[in-house]
């Protein structure tokens, strides 16, 4: 498609309805007829290449290629499989970077389809058992946020924290990182059950109810 050589050619800063003309050989009049404007051009394209990844594909994916070399929790596969996704599609990359600096035409076309991602992410993560709603939003939200700008910087500047973004061994360990967290925030609560059933919980429900009742000392008398 016209659209794709144009962005691979040029880049996001190249990319306009009349450069997309010329690579296509057509006018403005069959862009209209079929696309109705370069924002419904733009929505065809990544509706067809894939530009965003699939939530269920890529945390299927992920689990596949474990690691660990056992099944991960839903929303730790969803989270890897986003950066999985993210480090395999240059454009999607190029774009948020560009984004920092400004909002290019093609920003319009492509924030319906990201917001439906992003709700695809959210289902598919609170889809994962009987866990608390606010834990869930939390971990994914924070957890996709970290994924993408680690993703962003690993062409770059790969060296993070001791970790090399551009060496696989690097982002197995941020895997276990991530299963690490997930087991202290995301263990599911049972129906009808208690604090018990979530070390996480009960652990910060104790500390709680600790300093609750613990006595309170008298504040040492300030000095003159």
């Amino acid at each position: 498609m016209a659209f794709d050589r144009v962005w691979t050619r040029d880049g996001i800063q190249g990319l306009g309805v009349n450069a997309v003309l010329k690579e296509a050989g057509v006018g403005k009049a069959l862009l209209y007829r079929y696309f109705g404007d370069f924002v419904g051009l733009a929505r065809a394209w990544a509706e067809g290449e894939t530009f965003l990844p699939n939530p269920i594909r890529e945390q299927a994916l992920a689990q596949a290629r474990s690691s660990s070399g056992r099944s991960q929790r839903p929303q730790v596969a969803a989270a890897i499989g986003y950066a999985q996704a993210l480090r395999a599609r240059p454009k999607i990359r190029e774009l948020l970077i560009v984004e920092l600096l400004r909002s290019p035409p093609v920003t319009d076309a492509l924030d319906e389809l990201r917001a439906r991602f992003g709700r695809e992410m959210r289902e598919l993560a609170a889809g994962a058992g009987a866990i608390d709603s606010e834990d869930v939003y939390a971990f994914s939200f924070i957890a996709t946020a970290a994924m993408t700008y680690l993703a962003l910087r690993a062409e770059a500047v790969p060296d993070y924290y001791g970790l090399k973004l551009d060496r696989e061994e690097s982002w197995q360990r941020i895997e276990q990182m991530l299963e690490r967290l997930a087991a202290r925030l995301l263990e599911p609560v049972e129906a009808g059950g208690d604090a018990a059933a979530s070390p996480g919980k009960c652990a910060v429900s104790a500390t709680a109810s600790e300093a609750e009742t613990a006595p309170v000392s008298p504040r040492p008398p300030r000095r003159p």
